[in-house]
Parts: structure tokens; sequence; C-alpha cells
């Protein structure tokens, strides 16, 4: 799951949202149905890129699988920076 990943790439930090109160990163999975876009990238903070290229799209997959994981999820800024016609 998300949140184990992330603890294992931080070494054992907790993975929630925001960061740790011993300092370890915030995680934040990249999914295309969050509400609200990335709007900055942070050295502390721990992406999480998945389905990247889905072939059978699952709306939602992400976001529900982040919300699980009590983990912030963030959506690429695309239709800020191209509009709705950048398919």
């Amino acid at each position: 799951d998300f949140a184990a990943a992330a603890r294992e790439h931080a070494g054992g930090a907790s993975a929630r949202g925001r960061a740790s109160a011993s300092g370890g990163p915030r995680v934040v999975v990249l999914s295309p149905d969050a509400p609200e876009c990335l709007t900055d990238v942070r050295r502390d903070t721990v992406y999480v890129v998945g389905g990247l290229c889905d072939y059978k799209r699952i709306a939602n997959a992400t976001l529900d699988r982040a919300a699980a994981a009590k983990v912030e999820a963030r959506r690429l800024p695309l239709r800020e920076a191209f509009g709705n016609n950048f398919s």
C-alpha cells in the first residue's frame, strides 16, 4: 500500500499526509481524480506516481487508495496548463 511503501522509502518515518514529528516526509499520491492540483514540488515530500498509462482506466482508483491510506492526493495541473483540450 501507499503508506507502507512511503515508510519503507523514508526509513520508517510516518507516512501520513504531512511531515511527522520526527521530521519524516510528507506523502502525496498523484491521482488524476484528485480535486486539488499539485502547486509546488518539495524536497521533503515523497510523491507516489502510479497509473500514468492505464489501459482500462478505473475512475477514482488512486484517489480511493490514497484516502484509505490517509495520505494526500493531488493531480498534475494539466487542465490549468492546457485547458480541457490536451488529450
